[in-house]
């Protein structure tokens, strides 16, 4: 997952997520601080802002331990 997310960073959620999972982390990427824009498709960086990545400018692409965060508030 760490290397879809280097690769194509705004990739939908639909390569690493079943459906159930990618309904639960719509609901919570809803939720969150910030707010997704309306329109504005899912990515993975959704998971990784559970998992507590802020996705600024200067922050890189989100890490393995980041991606292991969110998956497990995912879960």
């Amino acid at each position: 997952m760490t290397y879809h997310v280097r690769i194509d960073p705004d990739q939908s959620p639909t390569v690493a997520f079943s459906p159930d999972e990618i309904s639960v982390l719509e609901r919570l990427a809803t939720t969150q601080k910030p707010t997704r824009p309306a329109g504005q498709t899912l990515t993975v960086r959704a998971m990784a802002k559970l998992g507590g990545f802020l996705g600024r400018k200067s922050d890189g692409e989100p890490g393995v331990k980041t991606l292991w965060r969110g998956y497990r508030q995912l879960q």
